[in-house]
């Protein structure tokens, strides 16, 4: 009979690489725990020998030894168990690295950093727990973060890839005080200006909104129905009102101050002057002093947005009557992974495309993915703001949502590319709706550039390509010349 144990094949290098893995995970969350391999040893109730010879590579790992490995080492179980390859398996939503791209071998740790508060970080988490990576020797951690801490994680970490807006420049804190927006200014805050490097674009996000309560509804206006401009406007100026005769601010919270910025448009920013804005970046606390009225207004996710609407919450100020409120979720690095891995991005970005695709091609992908995130979010015990039927409403709209023929004052609150391409015709149609905004209000053409400005990095063809589409509406906007 051959000796099989020899082997070099695929099978055999993979599960080398698994094992130095695990190892490369143990080895070190042993040492800040201080404790040596024989003590280890002794308290899992295993031969020190085949600890040290499993640590080495040498040996394989049975489920309860990596279970007692990753109490006494501090790790999540979860990952130790996917890294080891021993995890169950997802329900079935399976992404190939095969099917992608070939890229070369090499031992690494990828960061994911991630928010579980919106879809598109737990949708990049999901993608990664799978470790497409293992059989090349790259292990990727889920490393979580609220969204405004993601620059500084990104540059904290050798090699990181987080989603993010494409226009980064947030307030990155906020005294406990609050601060008042009054005049188109912010008070108090600091900003912090963070090298990353933008690599895709991802998605088309359009689900900003100003959300209030339904008691401050305008007459003869029902909470089920879009609200236009003016009948925004009104109800604004009803919560104001109502605070005013409770001799208190109208207050406004948010999960995200660079959220706030975004609605800095020609159309809502006037319309924010006066409210005491505070933050909370942990979604299930934010809707609940929401949801009892400690606060007038709320904006926050995708996720957060449709929760409330199940709720009976009012869409006040919204992208159907604002269509300045969009941005573009792309795939940010750090700088080190760029320059020494660049065709490990080209893979994530590769990945997520393919993910799209699926998406878009299958419902029952979808739910997949959707049991898929919940699955992972629980296992690491992480509270969460929505469901499963609310995250899948916002897949099913990111894909199939409404289409050029549908309602305008209903769009869709993300659209996924399954492509890089597939984001030009979308965006072109919002910037439409913008221009036709901006010709209502008699903005020129620089100030039509500079809202735009204030929520996109757009390449210069795409803003030309608005342009040139505007004239051919009869629209007034011109641009000046350079």
């Amino acid at each position: 009979m051959k000796d099989v144990s020899k082997r070099k094949g695929p099978i055999r290098r993979r599960a080398a690489v698994t094992k130095a893995i695990v190892a490369d995970l143990v080895r070190p969350a042993l040492k800040r725990q201080g404790i040596t391999i024989s003590l280890a040893a002794d308290r899992l109730q295993v031969d020190p020998t085949y600890l040290s010879r499993a640590l080495r590579g040498d040996r394989g790992w049975t489920e309860e030894t990596l279970r007692g490995l990753a109490t006494i080492a501090g790790l999540p179980i979860d990952e130790l168990l996917i890294a080891a390859r021993k995890a169950p398996k997802p329900h079935g939503a399976r992404l190939h690295l095969e099917s992608v791209v070939p890229i070369i071998h090499r031992n690494a740790t990828l960061n994911i950093v991630a928010d579980p508060d919106y879809v598109d970080s737990a949708l990049l988490w999901w993608i990664l727990s799978q470790q497409p990576f293992s059989s090349v020797g790259i292990n990727c951690i889920l490393e979580q973060g609220k969204r405004r801490q993601f620059p500084q994680r990104l540059t904290s970490n050798d090699y990181a890839v987080a989603v993010l807006n494409k226009k980064l420049s947030p307030p990155s804190s906020l005294s406990p005080d609050g601060a008042m927006l009054a005049n188109g200014h912010w008070g108090k805050f600091a900003r912090q200006s963070v090298a990353v490097c933008h690599w895709a674009d991802l998605a088309l996000y359009s689900a900003y909104a100003i959300i209030g309560h339904a008691k401050d509804l305008p007459d003869g206006v029902r909470s089920n129905t879009p609200l236009n401009r003016a009948q925004a406007v009104a109800m604004l100026q009803q919560v104001k009102d109502r605070a005013a005769a409770e001799k208190r601010p109208p207050v406004l919270l948010t999960m995200s101050l660079s959220t706030i910025q975004r609605l800095r448009t020609p159309i809502s920013d006037s319309l924010l002057n006066g409210f005491y804005v505070y933050e909370n970046p942990f979604a299930a606390q934010a809707m609940d002093i929401f949801a009892s009225e400690k606060a007038d207004l709320f904006v926050g996710g995708a996720l957060q947005r449709l929760a409330l609407k199940k709720q009976g919450s009012v869409e006040i100020v919204h992208s159907g009557n604002d269509p300045f409120l969009v941005s573009i979720a792309s795939l940010f690095t750090s700088r080190r992974l760029l320059l020494e891995q660049r065709d490990l991005v080209h893979t994530v970005a590769a990945l997520w495309y393919e993910m799209v695709r699926n998406m878009h091609q299958s419902e029952s992908y979808r739910n997949e993915v959707a049991l898929g995130i919940m699955d992972l979010f629980a296992t690491r015990s992480l509270p969460l703001s929505y469901d499963v039927e609310t995250l899948r409403d916002i897949l099913d709209d990111a894909v199939c949502g409404p289409q050029d023929d549908a309602d305008a004052s209903q769009p869709r609150l993300h659209y996924f590319a399954d492509r890089p391409a597939a984001l030009v015709d979308p965006l072109l149609k919002q910037m439409l709706g913008a221009a036709q905004a901006a010709t209502e209000l008699g903005l020129s053409a620089r100030g039509f550039e500079d809202a735009l400005e204030a929520n996109l990095a757009l390449d210069s063809a795409i803003y030309d390509a608005t342009l040139s589409r505007a004239r051919e509406s009869d629209m007034t906007l011109v641009r000046p010349n350079a």
